[in-house]
Parts: C-alpha cells; structure tokens; sequence
C-alpha cells in the first residue's frame, strides 16, 4: 500500500511540472509588421522600420516596389517597439510610433491617406 501511494505521489508530482512547464513555454516563431493599404487612391512608395530607440530610419523596405490601394505587405521583425514611416507617391509622409510587435504575431498598421494606426 505504501508503495502504491508513493508511485501515484511521483506520478502526480511529474505531471505536475510537465504541467508548470509547458505553461511557462513562449510563443516562438516569426513576427511581423504588416502595412495594409486602405486609402482607396494614394499608393505607398516608400516604408522605413525602424527600432523604437534608434535614431538612423535605414533603408526603404518597399524599393524597387510599391503598396498600391487594397493591398498589404508584411515585414519580418523581433518582437520588440517600432517607428514606422510610410510615404505615399504624392509625396505624403506619415509616422507611427512606439508600436509594439510580439512573438510570433503580426501587428496591422492601415494606412488610410492621412494617417497609419
């Protein structure tokens, strides 16, 4: 009986930290900032991505392309917080700031004309 009693002890203490540890596990793989284009008629020329503390915007992402009305492209990041700066072909430049970006999610931005939120 002694035996018994100690077996289902182990057994339970072992499902017990499988339990802890897949509850502690993150989520992992790739995230993503996506730049959707809701305006209707402006078409975005240029997207720049950018660490949330950096002070240097780099290089367009979009170049040699474009984010033409009713359409998306996505941008692989680390989860972390962004600037993003997006311009369209009139020339009109719009920010956002500080946007967060999870593991393994995607973050939408829409870019309606006048503004990117």
């Amino acid at each position: 009986m002694k035996r018994s009693l100690r077996r289902r002890i182990f057994i339970g203490l072992i499902v017990a930290a499988a339990i802890l540890a897949i509850g502690s596990c993150t989520i992992s793989g790739p995230s993503y900032i996506r730049i959707s284009n809701t305006s209707g008629s402006y078409t975005l020329a240029h997207v720049n991505i950018t660490g949330h503390s950096s002070s240097n915007w780099g290089s367009d992402l979009l170049t040699p392309g474009v984010i033409t009305p009713g359409n998306a492209q996505e941008f692989q990041t680390n989860p972390g917080f962004y600037d993003v700066w997006v311009t369209d072909t009139t020339p009109y430049d719009v920010y956002a700031y500080d946007i967060q970006v999870t593991a393994g999610n995607t973050t939408t931005l829409s870019f309606n004309g006048t503004t990117l939120q």
